[in-house]
């Protein structure tokens, strides 16, 4: 059975978010590290400012950096982490379908860019969610909407629609949609507008068309972090930090691109160190 508490997580897997889960391993702290991709790093064709790796192509950084972690006792999670509350002494982490708490997190998603939906932020908590497992069983025998941005999304979608009266799938990009349950209604074309009554979501528009829905689920590989937490503050698109890498909520930090530029490599793994020896000064006063 899989270990559910621990005494961190760290969200992302690129330079900030290995850095912050090998620097908590030396100090003895047990790590969960959720990821749904490897950021932008993966794509560099070579990196040559970061130190010990000359002239190193961005996806054998990643490959080292990660049988680093697991060779340091990191337990490696790979999926997206949908929501996080913090809940006082611990923070309770939906990635995947588990459910996991630890006594802090750091943060380390690098920049989510990502074109909202019109109404999507509007009708957040009210109708538009971005996780199955969380809200799911709110709407048992009502009619849902499914966007989904990734093949990944099929299997939440047959969750939703073991519980819904009436599933609509909608691709926000092309992807693989073969296992979807019978009775999803596969949907022509993009979903360009979630409409609502100022206070719940009533209907979504895709082409010329509306179609009348109670809930809208939203499924992508990364959620920007303001959507994943409640209350996390931002300031210029990116996560607020003081100069400690705490961020507005208590045993949250944060560390890496999400925090503002520069976007290096080198920077972001040395942010992601001093966020863990924040968070290890944390852990210790508790």
């Amino acid at each position: 059975m899989m270990q559910t508490h621990f005494d961190a997580i760290v969200v992302g897997a690129g330079p900030a978010g290995v850095s912050a889960a090998l620097t908590l391993r030396a100090r003895n702290k047990s790590v969960l590290m959720c990821y749904s991709d490897q950021g932008a790093l993966k794509t560099a064709h070579r990196v040559d400012n970061y130190p010990g790796m000359p002239r190193m192509p961005g996806e054998e950084m990643l490959r080292i950096f990660h049988a680093q972690c697991e060779e340091a006792g990191v337990v490696m999670y790979p999926h997206a982490v949908r929501q996080m509350l913090p809940m006082g002494d611990t923070v309770s982490v939906m990635a995947g379908e588990e459910l996991f708490t630890a006594s802090c997190a750091i943060l380390c998603v690098g920049v989510v860019r990502q074109s909202r939906i019109p109404g999507e932020t509007e009708y957040v908590g009210r109708g538009v969610s971005y996780c199955a497992t969380c809200d799911g069983m709110f709407y048992r025998g009502k009619k849902i909407a499914v966007i989904s941005a990734y093949h990944e999304g099929v299997e939440e979608c047959n969750f939703l629609a073991s519980l819904a009266g009436e599933t609509c799938y909608f691709s926000e990009k092309k992807h693989d949609r073969a296992g979807l349950a019978d009775n999803v209604l596969v949907m022509d074309g993009r979903v360009t507008e979630i409409l609502g009554d100022g206070k719940h979501v009533t209907s979504v528009r895709a082409g010329d068309e509306e179609f009348p829905v109670d809930g809208v689920f939203i499924l992508r590989p990364a959620t920007p972090p303001d959507q994943m937490i409640p209350g996390l503050a931002l300031e210029d698109g990116a996560i607020w930090t003081d100069e400690g890498f705490a961020t507005n909520l208590p045993g949250v930090f944060a560390a890496g691109d999400c925090t503002g530029m520069p976007y290096q490599a080198p920077v972001a793994a040395g942010q992601g160190n001093a966020a863990a020896l924040s968070a290890v000064r944390f852990l210790d006063q508790k």
